[in-house]
């Protein structure tokens, strides 16, 4: 008898670790990357499924994002018209996960590769 309630708390425990754990790792996954560089910025969305690039400088300095998926392919979104209009927006081609990327921006710099 005692045994029994022994593993029955034992078997509690673990489930309820597992539980935590799992509510953990999909918290952790759902997130929104953001990146800026001056008034330019651009964003992963909360489920790594796209990406959205604005320029909002109109100096001619084109912006863009690379970014990497979870299948290992590179991919390059461009905001369309570089001068604070419309935002640039692409779902990566190979329909996998975004998880990692970064903004640029033509005549200057790129922010470091951050993991999405």
């Amino acid at each position: 008898m005692k045994r029994n309630k022994v593993f029955r708390a034992a078997a509690i425990t673990f489930a309820a670790t597992a539980v935590m754990l799992g509510a953990t790792a999909t918290a952790a996954q759902a997130h929104q990357l953001d990146m800026n560089n001056g008034s330019d910025f651009a964003w992963v969305t909360r489920d790594h499924r796209s990406v959205y690039v604005c320029d909002n400088e109109a100096d001619n300095h084109g912006v863009w994002v690379d970014y990497a998926t979870a299948a290992g392919h590179s991919y390059v979104a461009r905001d369309p018209d570089g001068k604070g209009g419309d935002c640039g927006h692409q779902f990566p081609p190979d329909g996998s996960r975004i998880v990692r990327a970064r903004l640029c921006e033509q005549n200057a710099d790129c922010t470091p590769f951050r993991n999405a």
